[in-house]
């Protein structure tokens, strides 16, 4: 599970999200299907569960969409916007 940090303000630009974190002024932009995966994180889906539900949503190889999730959540930690629930 995850952790969205508190000091995020959000901007939403036409699919686009814009996310910046006020603490530390990194910045990040996700397109369509990363605002989804940020909106699924908010409901506090785990990996998984994210998984089962964009497969629903959209036509694409599991392994490549489960790939793309995991490389978001890593690039989301890295830009300080979400960590694990047990750090």
């Amino acid at each position: 599970m995850y952790i969205l940090e508190n000091e995020v303000s959000i901007a939403h630009l036409d699919n686009e999200l814009a996310l910046l974190n006020l603490k530390t002024g990194k910045y990040f932009t996700l397109n369509e299907t990363g605002a989804r995966i940020w909106e699924l994180l908010r409901a506090n889906m785990n990996e998984e569960e994210i998984l089962n539900e964009l497969k629903v949503e959209y036509e694409i190889d599991e392994a490549v969409l489960e790939a793309d999730i995991k490389t978001l959540i890593e690039q989301l930690k890295a830009a300080e916007l979400l960590r694990n629930s047990d750090d």
